[in-house]
């Protein structure tokens, strides 16, 4: 049996893991961390400090309705395997959706002892665009810089979209990098937020024209996709790299706190993500999906949580994000990003403004009312099923409106309701 080696190489500053294993997945996150840090002086504490105010604002908005993501895809190939079909990329989708709204069937694997900390992060995504750009270029990460030449039209590949208003995905082939020999895939990477509008030109943030999340082609799809690293090695992928990197992209670190002493293969159980309802887990999880893994006896004497969504298991094994996890995501969302939500989501505060819309019956059979309250202007209402496809979409003046789609399938889809300055969403349950 092949077994997991953790090696460590200082380079030029930089510590970087990398692993040969039968069954290995490696983020770039944390080698984008060290290298902006090393570059420029300051970017991690500015990091650090919008990380801490994304706590205070998801704790108080934690209770609110969904929140929507728009998401351009960029998909840039070079060889016909690397074209990403759009069935893959709305299969996708749908393992987005339902990680982050707690809605995937393999939730049942959760062990017990996690029941009370687990939760639907209360966040949707939906496709804005799909892109696509065939290249010549192969995107080359080292232990110095990594590859964001996909991002770029001069480089061979797609320029960023309005950043600010929309979650950039950039699905391309990442060439493996190189260290003394031996090639380690580097499947994805993400930037973390950061106060961008704080900072001056020509200062040590990073350009909005790299903001965004990349992964290798090979990740994007639902269960039954594979990662062939070479002749003897396959990883088998279940879409969930992508949620992973998202995780990155809205503020959430790796759950073992990427410490020190854990970039050595040491147990690091002094440090933390910052997420009070993860358990320590001092080291990641050598991707394995190993039960009886507890490398912090902290005062709950709870497991490394192998199922969450930010530890380096198993995608088989991956199932959860918990309370607080979605909370500090929901205030990313609420503060630093909140370019990407419009600013009016549906919230309780819009009900409150006498702004509220109701669906009747729910449960319906597909032919239902809507009705929203102290309209005066010029709506839109759109439906989605929970993989963002677009199902209806029309504008009426209010306040009421008749929907009939008599053909839809059995299931939840998402209805929003958007006027020149609120918008408002509502699950609906079609059941015949």
């Amino acid at each position: 049996m092949t077994k997991t080696i953790l090696k460590c190489l200082i380079f030029f500053g930089l510590s970087f893991m990398y692993k040969t294993a039968e069954a290995q997945h490696y983020c770039g996150y944390d080698i984008y961390q060290q290298l902006m840090e090393k570059d420029r002086p300051g970017w991690k504490a500015i990091v650090d400090r919008n990380f801490a105010e994304a706590e205070v604002i998801g704790n108080q908005y934690s209770d609110r309705d969904v929140l929507e993501v728009p998401i351009v895809f960029h998909v840039v190939w070079k060889d016909s395997v690397e074209y990403v079909s759009d069935s893959l990329i709305y299969e996708e989708l749908k393992v987005l959706n339902q990680s982050f709204r707690r809605q995937n069937a393999d939730t049942v694997n959760l062990r017990s002892v996690f029941y009370p900390v687990v939760a639907d992060a209360q966040i949707q995504f939906r496709i804005a665009e799909i892109k696509r750009v065939k290249t010549t270029s192969l995107f080359e990460s080292t232990l110095q810089s990594i590859a964001d030449g996909m991002k770029f039209s001069s480089k061979g590949g797609s320029d960023v979209t309005s950043p600010d208003e929309y979650l950039n995905i950039w699905i391309c082939k990442i060439q493996p990098i190189n260290v003394n020999g031996t090639e380690s895939p580097l499947l994805g990477y993400a930037f973390p937020p950061i106060g961008l509008s704080n900072w001056p030109a020509g200062s040590s943030a990073p350009s909005k024209s790299v903001d965004g999340v990349v992964v290798d082609y090979r990740t994007v799809g639902g269960t039954g996709r594979m990662f062939q690293l070479d002749s003897t090695r396959i990883i088998p992928m279940e879409g969930k790299t992508m949620v992973h990197e998202v995780g990155h992209y809205l503020g959430l670190r790796h759950i073992w706190g990427d410490g020190f002493l854990a970039q050595l293969g040491i147990p690091d159980c002094n440090a933390d993500d910052g997420i009070a309802d993860t358990p320590l887990a001092g080291i990641q999880s050598m991707f394995v999906c190993d039960q009886n893994l507890n490398h912090c006896t902290e005062p709950s004497d709870k497991p490394n949580m192998i199922e969450n969504y930010m530890d380096y298991s198993t995608e088989s094994c991956q199932n959860s994000f918990t309370k607080l996890q979605g909370a500090h995501m929901r205030g990313v969302l609420m503060g630093v990003r909140s370019g990407l939500i419009n600013s009016e989501v549906a919230t309780k505060e819009t009900k409150d403004n006498n702004f509220d819309l109701s669906v009747f019956p729910n449960p319906n059979t597909g032919i239902f009312g809507v009705t929203i309250t102290d309209i005066n202007q010029k709506s839109k209402i759109r439906l989605n099923s929970l993989d963002g496809k677009l199902i209806y979409s029309n504008e009426f003046n209010g306040p009421t409106t008749q929907i009939e789609l008599p053909n839809l399938r059995n299931g939840q889809y998402l209805l929003q309701v958007t006027t020149d300055s609120k918008r408002i969403n509502k699950m609906i349950q079609v059941y015949k």
